[in-house]
């Protein structure tokens, strides 16, 4: 091949490979949570309540809704093997805020599923402070709990792009007794070190507000 032709095919096929590299789209972040099946537990005991048995949890934020999508064993509305009420949590942090936060789901005999969203200031029922009302709703076929809320999750954290997300947990725990005058126990818990940032592109996507 004559030198100028080569050169000019040589120069084309990097051009065409630059291109390849720059227009190619990150991965979505994906299982960000995982947890084995079957290990719920009541009071130390294992408890074959499918409800509260963690699967995983994936993450997606664009930066001005943050949307969790929680898969668990079951996610039946009506459970008779909590009869006074369960709840589901996703806790994270971000840097810069002092408390973990939480987007969570739980039922209420009297008022069925509810979604809201808050800090942590300890580990149990009590420590949860909530800060405002998340929307959200169950896939009883695809056993996934969807909660869904504004991506400062009411000025808990700054809203945008590039904010990164870390030390996720997600956790179901159970109400014995009738809501304010019983105890609550913690049923299971998964923890990730996997980090997301918002705006990232992830395996589940962002629920309309």
């Amino acid at each position: 091949m004559h030198p100028a032709r080569l050169a000019s095919a040589v120069a084309l096929a990097c051009t065409v490979m630059a291109a390849g590299v720059v227009s190619a789209a990150p991965r979505p972040v994906c299982n960000l949570v995982v947890d084995s099946a079957g290990d719920a537990v009541l009071d130390g005991r294992p408890h074959d309540d499918a409800n509260l048995d963690i699967l995983g949890a994936d993450v997606a934020s664009d930066g001005k809704r943050i949307t969790a999508v929680l898969r668990l064993g079951g996610v039946d509305a009506i459970d008779p093997k909590a009869p006074f009420g369960r709840s589901v949590y996703l806790h994270f942090t971000t840097p810069g805020t002092k408390l973990p936060m939480y987007l969570s789901a739980g039922t209420d005999p009297a008022l069925g599923m509810l979604y809201d969203f808050g800090t942590v200031v300890g580990t149990g029922y009590t420590s949860n402070n909530l800060t405002g009302t998340a929307i959200g709703s169950i896939d009883a076929a695809k056993k996934t709990i969807t909660i869904s809320a504004p991506a400062d999750l009411g000025k808990l954290m700054a809203p945008g792009k590039s904010k990164k997300l870390q030390s996720f947990q997600v956790r179901s725990t159970l109400l014995v007794g009738a809501a304010r005058a019983g105890l609550v126990f913690d049923a299971d818990d998964a923890k990730s070190k996997t980090t997301y940032v918002t705006g990232t592109p992830s395996c589940v996507a962002v629920a309309k507000g």
